[in-house]
């Protein structure tokens, strides 16, 4: 928690910034919590049928510092093309007021077998038909709740 994006996408870490996610957003309030979902199709071609299962991280970046990871995996099958369904959910608290950027970076962590794919947020490979870029694109939503610090009366006295 709190390592910078740019220490993460350099050569031997691997991460990779997802295209298309990176938006920002207003805080208005210093009491706030901000709540970020992160939903994406993850695939591997495991066409070979070795059996092999492949790790990867994804994380969520406020303002270039991460502020949330999961690990997961894409479990092989036999002769196929494996996919999941990857749901991240994670949360700052009390950021200051402004704008805010975020952005969601991922990489794969093991490679069990030369020639295998990862496709997050796309196919793995244009040769696998059980999935589409429409079914397998990534969104990000942000939810920012905040306790007002400048109260206007409803009804003049």
């Amino acid at each position: 928690k709190g390592t910078p994006l740019t220490s993460l996408t350099v050569a031997g870490k691997n991460y990779k910034t997802l295209p298309g996610l990176s938006q920002n957003f207003t805080v208005n309030s210093t009491q706030n919590s901000t709540y970020l979902l992160f939903e994406t199709v993850v695939q591997q071609n495991n066409t070979a049928g070795d059996g092999s299962n492949i790790k990867f991280a994804c994380g969520i970046f406020v303002d270039g510092l991460l502020k949330s990871i999961r690990i997961n995996k894409v479990t092989a099958s036999p002769n196929a093309s494996t996919f999941i369904t990857h749901t991240q959910i994670g949360g700052v608290e009390n950021l200051t007021t402004g704008t805010h950027s975020v952005s969601v970076a991922c990489s794969r962590l093991t490679n069990p077998v030369s020639g295998l794919t990862l496709g997050i947020g796309v196919p793995a490979t244009t040769s696998i038909s059980n999935l589409n870029n429409f079914m397998t694109q990534s969104s990000l939503k942000v939810d920012v709740y905040e306790i007002p610090q400048n109260f206007s009366p409803i009804v003049n006295p």
